[in-house]
Formats: structure tokens, sequence, C-alpha cells
């Protein structure tokens, strides 16, 4: 079954382990950290590398998208699911979230 595989893939990566015994709390936030820190990358580079700002953007959506498309597209090689209904489960969640996010700014007043 393809979500029991992606369930214990999951474990594995947040645990450092798929047993229940070795589960560790410290090591999953380890993980959790540096996994947030390289996700946001390819969303912040652009910022610091293009001094144009509607050019950061664009290249930072860019970015963000592709490396959106690639860990949805990573995924199946745990689950030996289709890689690109993955990849576009991945796409379909993310925009979501970020249709929120943007909702949310704008409830609050933020401007681009």
């Amino acid at each position: 079954n393809n979500d029991e595989a992606h369930l214990r893939v999951n474990v594995a990566l947040a645990f450092g382990s798929i047993k229940a015994s070795e589960r560790s709390p410290l090591i999953a936030s380890v993980v959790a950290f540096f996994l947030f820190i390289a996700g946001s990358l390819t969303s912040v580079i652009p910022f610091v590398l293009v001094h144009d700002r509607y050019g950061a953007m664009v290249t930072s959506f860019v970015c963000t998208i592709l490396a959106i498309l690639v860990v949805g597209g990573v995924k199946t090689w745990a689950t030996k699911g289709s890689w690109w209904i993955s990849a576009f489960e991945n796409f379909i969640i993310t925009s979501g979230g970020g249709a929120v996010a943007y909702g949310i700014g704008l409830l609050f007043g933020g401007t681009f």
C-alpha cells in the first residue's frame, strides 16, 4: 500500500529510524529544523542575489514551484506511486497554504 510506505518514510525521516523504540524527539526536532531551513532557501536566496524586488519575487516564485514539484516527485521513490501525481498533489497543497497566507496578509493590510 502506497499510504503505508509513505508513512514509514516520513517516520524514518522525522525520527531517524522506523522502529518505535528508537524514536527520539531531539533527533526529530533537529531534522525538522534543518529541513525547514533547506526548504526555505529556495524562496529566500533570490532576494539576496537579485537586486530588483520584482525580479527577486519572480525568481523566488519559480524556484519555489520547482522545489515543490521536485519534493513531490522524490516522495515516489519510497511510495512507488506516480511521480507526476505526487508532484501535482504537493503543488496543490502548498498552493492552498500560500493562498490562505496571502488572504491573511490582505486581511491585515499587507501589500506587495
